[in-house]
């Protein structure tokens, strides 16, 4: 009996160790892993941490989801304008990679991303255009980023803003 539990404390001891050894081979190896580990667990936490300093020192209430989603998301009050100035049918098109690139709003341009958060919109991006040519043809609003947007619109515009949603065709008064 005594000799059962010291070889499974042995073999939980070994498969500690192996397990470990997996992990840290998976965190050196795949790009993914490291990725996860050092974004999601060490940066969110130090985010966390920072922001809840600063709520405590500024004597400020604790935030709200959306609130901590733009300390994380650069780019989240866009979305939310995105939420804010369309109906829930909307189509809308993205800018293309080339217009976001480098810029605070680096993932707009990503449907598949862009579309977690305004759900249940749908939305395309121009580099998408051609592969899914059904959903393009239905877009009905314009994500303007950078300026870019503008030419997709049937109707004059005076004052350009770099950042707006503008419906494709002129909303009726």
């Amino acid at each position: 009996m005594q000799n059962q539990k010291y070889f499974s404390w042995k073999r939980q001891l070994v498969v500690a160790i192996c397990t470990f050894l997996f992990i840290g081979l998976l965190y050196f190896l795949i790009p993914g892993y490291r990725w996860a580990v050092e974004e999601i667990g060490f940066r969110n936490l130090n985010l966390v941490n920072k922001i809840e300093e600063k709520r405590k020192s500024e004597n400020l209430p604790p935030l709200n989801v959306h609130e901590k989603r733009a300390f994380k998301i650069e780019g989240y009050y866009y979305l939310q304008l995105l939420n804010t100035s369309t109906p829930q049918d909307a189509v809308i098109l993205l800018p293309p990679r080339s217009v976001t690139h480098g810029t605070r709003h680096e993932f707009v341009n990503s449907s598949e991303w862009v579309a977690y958060f305004i759900y249940p919109r749908l939305c395309i991006g121009y580099d998408e255009r051609f592969k899914n040519p059904e959903l393009y043809s239905k877009v009905t609003h314009v994500a303007i980023v950078n300026g870019w947007g503008y030419e997709f619109l049937k109707y004059p515009i005076e004052k350009k803003e770099e950042e707006a949603v503008l419906p494709i065709e002129k909303p009726k008064q």
